[in-house]
């Protein structure tokens, strides 16, 4: 037994002797062949390649001990060699959150308490001749894209920067702030428009004087022009928009019949006699569209909008007030108006199931309003 082992026993040491000479020449070969100042590669003992040594054939204490590579700054010409591929998801995420980077709001500068951002940052001539910067700022989760409390804050070329609380807590998604010139030639006001979230309208819109810290509209108070009206007998409604004054606007009388089912299952009228069961009054409920546009080419803009009319509950769309804004003398002047009715009453924009509209007190338009 013992002489039929030993044989294989001299076989096997002269193969192993034989692969290690071999590793070792093909070694040398290998250190040979590489670039002068490089060392060849060396297996790392977490398992990725090296870092690409300066000089010698030694690799770092740090490396060695599987401490982590300190960073070094790239040199001018220098670049990564990788890309980072984002996603289109990541990029409307990105869109989405609009995250600010820079710069960052001081809010403890104002006593202000919470995680405010800055929204966005702009600058421009707010003075003749003197670059100014406007900041929007807003109170946010760490992780939302719901905007609450915004604020102004106008930091001119010399001197501190100021604060400006918009009143009511205006709030909503997609702030943004554009400088627009409603007033004169000289300098131009702050247009900040917002998202409310609402299933309907354009949101709320704001024009404030930053250097008079006064917000000279805001659609959610400023009523212009004046809505009123209400259902009368015979499946009928009658609308007047006017100015302040009501001194003149726009009339309409609406034939409501097509919707005559619709009424008399909610007991809004009496189906088979046509008489009025409840007071309903039209209202206007916000704006489809507002936007600033300058209508007569002389370098201030107007508000131009699209109000929206309803009649026996938030979903009775029932008209349209087309009208144009200007800032005249202190005050918002109503350049133009018109009413439209809905094209095709029967369409509504779901069925739903209308409300009744409490009774209140009626002006009376016609001492008021010149009929078109």
């Amino acid at each position: 037994m013992k002489r039929s082992l030993f044989p294989a026993g001299i076989f096997v040491l002269t193969i192993l002797f034989l692969s290690s000479v071999w590793d070792s020449a093909a070694a040398a070969a290998a250190g040979k062949g590489s670039s002068p100042g490089k060392s060849a590669a060396v297996s790392s003992p977490s398992g990725g390649p090296p870092p690409e040594m300066l000089s010698g054939d030694a690799l770092p204490d740090h490396y060695l001990s599987g401490e982590p590579l300190p960073d070094e700054p790239l040199a001018e010409n220098d670049e990564p060699d990788f890309e980072v591929e984002e996603t289109a998801l990541d990029e409307l995420m990105k869109q989405i959150l609009r995250r600010p980077k820079k710069p960052v709001f001081e809010a403890d500068r104002y006593g202000l308490k919470g995680n405010y951002v800055v929204v966005q940052e702009i600058s421009g001539n707010l003075r003749p001749g003197v670059n100014d910067k406007v900041r929007l700022v807003a109170l946010r989760k760490e992780e939302g894209v719901f905007d609450r409390e915004l604020l102004l804050e106008v930091a001119p070329a010399e001197g501190d920067p100021w604060l400006i609380p918009l009143s009511g807590d205006v709030r909503g998604y997609d702030s943004t702030i554009e400088l627009k010139n409603f007033t004169s030639k000289v300098a131009p006001e702050v247009l900040l428009t917002v998202k409310t979230g609402r299933n309907e309208g354009s949101g709320r819109m704001l024009v404030v004087d930053v250097w008079h810290k006064e917000v000279l509209y805001d659609s959610k108070n400023t009523n212009l022009p004046m809505v009123q009206g209400r259902f009368f007998n015979g499946y009928r409604a009658e609308v007047f928009a006017t100015d302040k004054e009501r001194q003149w606007g726009s009339h309409i009388l609406i034939d409501l019949s097509p919707r005559k089912k619709l009424y008399a299952k909610n007991r809004i009228y009496d189906e088979f006699s046509g008489q009025l069961l409840t007071l309903v009054r039209v209202r206007s409920v916000g704006h489809l569209r507002l936007a600033p546009e300058d209508v007569d080419g002389d370098g201030i803009y107007e508000l131009k909008g699209i109000g929206d009319l309803r009649g026996a509950g938030r979903f009775d769309r029932v008209a349209y007030v087309d009208f144009t804004l200007k800032f005249v003398n202190g005050a918002w002047v109503l350049l133009a108006c018109r009413i439209v009715p809905v094209e095709d009453l029967e369409q509504m924009p779901f069925p739903v199931k209308l409300s009744r509209v409490p009774a209140g007190a009626l002006f009376c338009f016609r001492n008021y309003c010149t009929i078109n």
